[in-house]
């Protein structure tokens, strides 16, 4: 379960009290923040790890689909048959635009809502195609083939792309970590040497000045890694 508003907050503050009871301030306020950032975090994780799935699903229901109506069903009936062979989390997507359109909504209205919840491109592109097709006229089974080749040469592209960044992204995690490993191996091996660093301001100060500097590099490798396509 993610962590929302005011809950989120009380949850940093429990942290940060444990911390501070237990440890020092800057631990307490280390803990803090780290207690703030990683739900958020893990529910960017999640919704990463659900589009990445959607999105390969999505381009094998678009085959589907543009089958079935080349086989003669109409787009409503091709609907059907695509939930019923593709699996979660796609099908129950599928499903829900399934309902509006049996409530009278347009194909591509139902479909653009979904694509303005979930904020996919391939949706809005679809539902452009659904769009246009109604009001033009066209070969919808040949369009949907059309953006089906599109989007596996899009996906393609994205994997090659990560797989060349992921070098340098395993270079930026090393090279952040590295410090706090450094200084969490001092604190085992020497814990005198290394406690005046986080019980005197100048070393809150050094500590402070650290952590930005590690933001500031991880904001700069992740702008050189990151390729806008």
């Amino acid at each position: 379960m993610i962590l929302k508003g005011r809950s989120l907050i009380l949850f940093s503050f429990v942290f940060f009290g444990i911390f501070l009871a237990v440890f020092n301030p800057f631990f307490a306020i280390l803990a803090g923040i780290i207690s703030y950032i990683l739900p958020a975090y893990l529910k960017h994780r999640k919704e990463k790890a659900f589009k990445e799935t959607f999105r390969e699903q999505l381009i094998d229901a678009v085959e589907l689909i543009a089958g079935a109506l080349k086989s003669g069903m109409t787009f409503q009936q091709a609907l059907v048959y695509v939930i019923a062979e593709t699996k979660e989390p796609i099908s129950s997507e599928l499903k829900s635009v399934m309902e509006k359109v049996m409530l009278g909504v347009g194909a591509d209205k139902a479909l653009f809502e979904l694509a303005e919840k979930r904020r996919l491109e391939e949706l809005f592109l679809l539902s452009s195609a659904l769009a246009i097709t109604k009001d033009a006229g066209g070969n919808l089974a040949e369009v949907l083939k059309n953006i089906c080749s599109g989007l596996r040469d899009r996906l393609l592209l994205e994997k090659q792309i990560e797989v060349l960044t992921a070098q340098g992204k395993l270079s930026g995690l090393i090279v952040g970590g590295l410090p706090f490993a450094i200084l969490i191996l001092m604190y085992l091996v020497d814990k005198e040497l290394i406690l005046p660093m986080f019980n005197s301001f100048a070393g809150w100060i050094l500590l402070g000045g650290a952590l930005l500097l590690e933001l500031t590099g991880a904001l700069f490798i992740r702008k050189i890694v990151q390729i806008d396509y």
